[in-house]
């Protein structure tokens, strides 16, 4: 199912409906799946538009939760640097090293 959703979770995750999907995504994929799919998020142009979603809001939660669960957070840390290159991934880094995930309604 993962795969045939690829690309497409940004788009998916700002849709009511379609939005369970993603978030059921996240409980039920693999961790390798649940990183993709991190990646895939947080990499799009148009990750700022899940913030500003009441939709998509929940499916950042997930995300976060994701990347505070995953052991690759701990390396993150130590590749800052790289890492801070691009401005989403600092801001989901900064909230999750150090706040924890926010819940937005």
């Amino acid at each position: 199912m993962v795969e045939k959703l690829k690309g497409n979770f940004v788009s998916l995750s700002i849709q009511q409906f379609s939005s369970h999907v993603v978030e059921e995504v996240f409980k039920c994929a693999s961790e390798e799946k649940v990183r993709g799919i991190v990646n895939e998020i947080v990499e799009d142009p148009n990750v700022l538009a899940l913030y500003q979603n009441q939709y998509g809001n929940y499916v950042i939660q997930n995300v976060l939760v994701a990347t505070l669960k995953s052991p690759i957070i701990e390396a993150q840390k130590s590749t800052r640097n790289g890492f801070a290159q691009d401005i989403i991934k600092v801001q989901i880094f900064e909230q999750v090293s150090n706040h924890g995930p926010v819940v937005t309604i």
